[in-house]
């Protein structure tokens, strides 16, 4: 599960859904102008065997590596994944290809789909994922993203 922090509030997402929302920004024209930070409590030499140091909560060595988009790279991304709103149904595209989902108002909702499925991006994020997406969008444009 990932967390993207900004300043008006929390996003969690699976690795799934992230990696669809990326996709989806790109294919809609998104090209993030730099490469996201680490955040480091002190300087680190990756030729070094040891693993970066991270900031407090996270200070020990099996911490999560913190990453941040900048301000820039969020808001353009927003404004991709706005483009593609008009074309991802309100309603849910992926009933008839879903097992079972669990639903949450703070992250996409979790799916398990039937085997073999095929599913574009539009059918994932319809329904109740649109709604997340929307929110999604709307933390993007608040200012930079910590991810973690």
């Amino acid at each position: 599960m990932l967390t993207f922090t900004t300043p008006a509030g929390m996003f969690w997402c699976s690795l799934e859904s992230w990696q669809r929302l990326f996709a989806l920004a790109r294919e809609q024209g998104w090209t993030p102008s730099g490469i996201p930070e680490p955040i480091l409590t002190e300087p680190w030499d990756p030729l070094t065997d040891k693993p970066p140091p991270l900031p407090p909560p996270w200070g020990n060595a099996q911490g999560p590596l913190r990453l941040r988009i900048a301000e820039e790279d969020a808001a353009s991304m927003a404004d991709a994944l706005e483009n593609a709103l008009p074309d991802i149904p309100r309603f849910d595209a992926l009933s008839e290809k879903t097992l079972f989902r669990i639903d949450s108002t703070t992250m996409i909702p979790v799916r398990v789909l039937k085997p073999g499925v095929r599913v574009s991006h539009y059918e994932y994020f319809s329904g109740a994922n649109r709604v997340a997406m929307e929110r999604f969008i709307s933390l993007l444009r608040s200012g930079p993203v910590i991810v973690s």
